[in-house]
């Protein structure tokens, strides 16, 4: 965000100050006060952008949870922000920034690869459902998270958080940790406020397991009427629903493993280490 920013810490909360007026940090941040700030004018979507695309770059050398940057993420935000100061809103996500696993496909200039090499390149007809209700509903969709690759069809003994195209996803709280999967780009991008909200897919009990060891899962994307393929649900703070609530159908469980680095008891981290949680 192009102003200054003071931190202070609270128990729960750490508490920025932006143009001289309190507000939450982007790791604590909700979508209402994304959108007051942005219907007061403490900030821009441009801002948004901006201020998530440096904390990209802060962290995710160390953390590979994003595989893609939106070229456009800029010029979109620079649209709505426009069509903001005509008093105009497109709907409850107009100008926010949103990350989408690597496996949900846009028809931009993304590369829709499910982590792999073999698909870098290609080109999809149009955006899936999940990412069009997205884009109508005035999200800025700032990029693609990493996962394990093929959502963990891979091989049976696949590598938590692992593609051949975005490489090996860390948790962010100590040194190699196991991100669980398939979403774990979505889940630790989340974890450190690399945007607003990530979205992943369930394609197993990946939901509980991202929960347990990376971030509380306090949004839910329940599965859409229509959607193709598995029910859609997301990492973040905050909650939204992009359809009516409805209780998803339970896949069957299936052990994923890690790899042997993974295997060696690194659950908890030492005593007293944050990690790259502000």
């Amino acid at each position: 965000m192009s102003v200054e920013l003071e931190l202070r810490r609270t128990p729960r909360l750490i508490v920025t100050t932006v143009k001289g007026q309190p507000f939450p940090s982007l790791i604590n941040v909700t979508i209402d006060d994304l959108q007051r700030g942005l219907d007061r004018g403490l900030f821009t979507s441009v801002d948004l952008v901006n201020a998530y695309l440096a904390r990209i770059a802060e962290v995710n050398p160390r953390l590979n949870a994003v595989t893609e940057i939106n070229p456009d993420a800029l010029t979109i935000a620079a649209d709505l922000d426009g069509l903001r100061a005509k008093g105009k809103t497109s709907g409850p996500l107009h100008g926010i920034p949103i990350l989408i696993k690597n496996n949900i496909a846009t028809k931009d200039k993304m590369n829709n690869t499910a982590g792999s090499y073999a698909l870098l390149g290609t080109t999809v007809p149009m955006d899936s459902f999940i990412a069009r209700k997205l884009r109508e509903a005035g999200a800025i969709i700032l990029g693609k998270a990493n996962l394990s690759q093929w959502a963990n069809y891979r091989s049976s003994n696949s590598s938590n958080g692992w593609s051949a195209y975005g490489g090996q996803v860390y948790g962010a709280y100590y040194p190699g940790m196991d991100p669980s999967g398939s979403s774990s780009g979505s889940a630790v991008a989340s974890s450190v406020g690399l945007a607003l909200a990530s979205l992943g897919t369930e394609v197993s009990p990946c939901h509980r397991t991202h929960g347990s060891r990376l971030t509380s899962l306090d949004l839910w994307l329940h599965h859409i009427p229509g959607s193709e393929g598995e029910s859609c649900r997301g990492q973040a703070h905050g909650r939204l629903d992009l359809s009516p609530p409805r209780h998803s159908h339970q896949l069957p469980s299936r052990h994923h493993r890690a790899d042997d680095t993974h295997r060696q008891g690194r659950r908890h981290p030492p005593q007293g280490y944050r990690g790259l949680r502000p």
